[in-house]
């Protein structure tokens, strides 16, 4: 699963349909793990009754990665993370909600590019390679969904993705 298959469009998918409440609620129990140290709030707001047909491999690695980032910028006092997923016309309606630190409105374009990071400086707080949000809009893009982004500095940031219903 290398950043080199996305751009040449051979990933591998392999679609089933999966019950989006039970799968969150899996999601959940697994990343909450990762909100401990910070006494991040984490919840969630499902509509019930959705599935989706997607792969459940990368559909895992998509929420890992975003809720990763999430915990990243969140304040280590009063963070909140919102898990929500809702009907929008044919598509499940994903969204991860932060109130972190926010992205800068002339960064979000640059987002989704190889390695790109807001932060560049050989000083930065925060790690990674910069392919986290690359590889997660391949996997979107490759089950047939979309991702974009709002965020407001000092308020926070929302992931929003679509995946086709099953």
């Amino acid at each position: 699963m290398t950043h080199q298959q996305l751009e040449l469009d051979k990933m591998k998918y392999l679609f089933e349909k999966i019950e989006v409440d039970e799968f969150i609620d899996q999601q959940i129990i697994v990343l909450s793990k990762l909100m401990t140290d910070k006494k991040i709030e984490f919840t969630k707001t499902i509509e019930s009754g959705l599935a989706v047909n997607a792969d459940k491999v990368k559909l895992v690695a998509i929420f890992r990665n975003l809720v990763e980032n999430s915990v990243v910028f969140v304040p280590e006092k009063n963070g909140k993370i919102e898990i929500s997923a809702k009907s929008e016309n044919n598509f499940v309606q994903f969204s991860i909600i932060d109130n972190g630190i926010g992205i800068p409105k002339d960064k979000i374009g640059t987002l989704f590019k190889k390695f790109h990071q807001i932060d560049t400086s050989h000083t930065r707080e925060h790690g990674g390679s910069g392919l986290g949000l690359v590889i997660c809009k391949g996997y979107i893009e490759g089950m047939k969904g979309s991702i974009r982004v709002e965020s407001d500095i000092r308020r926070g940031t929302t992931f929003f993705f679509t995946i086709p219903k099953a």
